[in-house]
């Protein structure tokens, strides 16, 4: 209720700890703003100057604001997680919007003229003496005195609102405002807060994003995932290949391989072109594979060395038995014996053999 509301009011700015540090920083602003005037080293501030606040705008062009941004960023920095506190459900803010909505005055007059014809109607019920009129008189003895009980709580609260005034020095009724001024007063500047605020923890998001997306991403190196084995990795001495190692191109490992190639085939004693040796020392050579040639390639082969045998001296040249392997250059010999005839035959028009 309207009761209820103005105290809870009065008590959140009498009794806030982050009220009173707000105040303590509007107050030391304005003695720096007023430093060397009569009007400097003040011990407080009327009421009204918050209302003004609003309209005193920053000296610096690139920061846009006014008094009650630097007193947000200062009460933020001297004292955070208070002004989150006072704007949040159950605030101080909320309870000084809800103490703005009424006035005492009027609720101490409204009250106070309730009770008199409550106590009016009760006096003349008790003249008649009639059983209705006197249950009636029973109900509003009973609604006098919870209006007796209102308006005492009322009192006390004007009490409560007086001292609120002597604490901002407005002595006398003609510096005190009405209950309804004095909190809407309050309520507008909470409101300014509140939106500068607002505007502060934006301006807080929107740096931290720019910061996050300006800052380059850390390369990751496949060597460096094993710090304290760096040392090693990086010289070999863990067996794995260190890093930064330059790979051969494509031409120089295939370069190798040719000439690894020509050493095995090239030399059958097992050196290869460049003097390595590619068997271990005492190894004999190793005889090339045997080919077995088809059946004309053999008969063509025999009857050539039949040939060579008979034109030896002596005529006792060595037989090959029939059946035995032929080596690598006995093959090679036989397959051109045997396509030499077919090759004159071809020549003269004749017929292939």
């Amino acid at each position: 209720d309207a009761q209820t509301a103005l105290s809870s009011g009065c008590n959140a700015i009498l009794e806030s700890p982050s009220i009173k540090h707000m105040l303590g920083i509007i107050l030391s602003v304005g003695n720096y703003l007023n430093g060397g005037t009569p009007r400097g080293r003040a011990d407080g501030f009327a009421i009204e100057t918050l209302a003004q606040m609003r309209t005193v705008k920053m000296s610096q062009g690139e920061k846009p604001g006014t008094l009650v941004d630097y007193i947000v960023k200062e009460m933020d920095r001297m004292h955070p997680a208070e002004l989150e506190a006072m704007m949040a459900a159950g605030g101080e803010a909320l309870s000084i919007k809800g103490a703005a909505r009424h006035k005492l005055g009027d609720l101490m007059d409204e009250c106070r003229a309730m009770k008199v014809q409550g106590e009016k109607f009760l006096r003349s019920a008790k003249a008649v003496e009639e059983p209705a009129l006197q249950e009636h008189a029973l109900n509003m003895e009973a609604l006098v005195a919870q209006l007796q009980d209102l308006e005492d709580r009322l009192k006390n609260l004007e009490q409560r609102y007086h001292s609120l005034g002597d604490w901002f020095a407005m002595q006398g009724n003609n510096k005190r405002p009405s209950t309804d001024d004095f909190f809407t007063i309050w309520d507008k500047f909470m409101t300014d807060v509140r939106q500068a605020f607002v505007a502060m923890q934006e301006r807080k998001r929107q740096a931290s994003l720019h910061q996050r997306r300006s800052t380059p991403r850390r390369q990751s190196l496949a060597c460096t995932r094993d710090l304290p084995n760096l040392e090693k990795l990086q010289s070999g001495e863990d067996g794995r290949k260190p890093c930064g190692t330059p790979r051969r191109s494509s031409s120089a490992t295939m370069m190798q391989r040719r000439k690894t190639f020509a050493g095995r085939t090239g030399n059958l004693a097992g050196e290869g072109q460049d003097g390595c040796p590619l068997v271990p020392p005492g190894t004999p050579p190793r005889r090339p594979p045997l080919l077995t040639p088809s059946s004309g390639v053999r008969h063509a082969a025999e009857f050539a060395r039949q040939q060579t045998s008979t034109s030896d001296a002596g005529g006792d040249g060595d037989k090959v038995a029939e059946g035995a392997p032929l080596s690598a250059v006995e093959a090679e010999v036989a397959v051109a014996a045997a396509a030499a005839p077919a090759e004159a035959a071809e020549a003269e028009g004749g017929p292939k053999a």
